[in-house]
């Protein structure tokens, strides 16, 4: 039965190719602060099981990590939710944003959107790309109709 079970396990592997989790912040921050004295490292070993997952199955994981306001008065800055210690765990990060639809916008038009590389082990940060999410699906913002 042992073996059954092994060979089922290594099939779905071997067809797996990504691994999506949205988002990974509510599983994470009821345990950090407070009384959760072992946030922390289960946090870090949360991280170390990920990684591990990724390079034994050569797969691909992607998580997404709210943000919350920076806490500095006045200003509109966000940083990432889970703080520093979770802001070395991944080997890239792709910042999110979107600005408010223009009033004289088409509605095919939608928002724009940016997606922007901040972290990379593999290429400079900073390389960025405007784009938009309409019934039409993912759009190019260049290629979006006015």
């Amino acid at each position: 039965m042992h073996t059954h079970e092994h060979t089922q396990e290594d099939s779905f592997h071997s067809n797996l190719h990504l691994v999506i989790i949205d988002s990974v912040t509510p599983l994470l921050s009821p345990l950090l602060g407070g009384q959760q004295s072992q946030g922390h490292a289960l946090m870090g070993h949360l991280a170390l099981a990920l990684r591990t997952l990724a390079q034994d199955h050569s797969i691909a994981i992607v998580y997404t990590n709210n943000t919350v306001s920076d806490g500095v008065a006045g200003s509109e800055g966000l940083k990432p939710a889970l703080g520093r210690t979770w802001s070395h765990v991944p080997s890239a990060r792709v910042t999110l944003t979107s600005t408010p639809p223009h009033p004289t916008a088409a509605p095919a038009r939608g928002r724009e959107r940016r997606a922007c590389l901040t972290k990379s082990t593999r290429q400079s940060a900073g390389i960025a790309t405007a784009f938009s999410i309409s019934d039409a699906g993912v759009q190019p913002w260049s290629a979006v109709a006015t």
